[in-house]
């Protein structure tokens, strides 16, 4: 992939998030042999939700920072993120957002619009590749979640950052 058609990708799917496009309700359509309340997808939500009210807001957002041509981040979504008890988990517990860090798009942050590499190198201050940032229910860091995490390692943490354990 080119880094013209990588950047193109990268601001369509930003727009998409900032449009709403990607954000869900929090759940998943019941189907027949679906229980209400059940998560079998993730529910993407743009940055606007970390920084404002918005319809079940949950008091903590994770920012998943991934880069396309990271392979710790192409394995972080192909495995951790695919597994079912972590879908449920942030499903439950957390707001979600998915940052692209080369995309030339724009994303809310506090009051303002800033591009996704500001928002990444400036406003989280990720240095690295993936990285997952924890924040509460007023847009403010708790804190970092460097690297690629095993589904094991995920949900540990999930449910540590779930229980108040930060």
């Amino acid at each position: 992939m080119t880094n013209t058609q990588r950047r193109l990708t990268g601001a369509v799917f930003a727009a998409m998030l900032c449009a709403g496009i990607c954000s869900c309700s929090g759940k998943s359509p019941a189907g027949p042999e679906e229980q209400p309340g059940t998560f079998t997808e993730l529910n993407w939500v743009g940055t606007s939700v970390v920084y404002h009210e918005a319809d079940g807001k949950r008091d903590v957002s994770i920012i998943f920072v991934l880069a396309d041509w990271c392979g710790w981040c192409k394995r972080l979504k192909t495995e951790s993120l695919a597994d079912t008890t972590v879908i449920r988990i942030l499903g439950e517990s957390y707001n979600i957002v998915y940052l692209n860090p080369d995309a030339d798009s724009l994303v809310v942050c506090g009051d303002s619009t800033v591009t996704c590499h500001v928002m990444t190198s400036e406003v989280l201050n990720v240095r690295g590749f993936p990285t997952l940032v924890f924040l509460d229910r007023d847009g403010d860091i708790i804190g970092p979640a460097p690297g690629y995490r095993s589904v094991d390692s995920m949900i540990d943490l999930l449910e540590r950052m779930k229980d108040g354990e930060y």
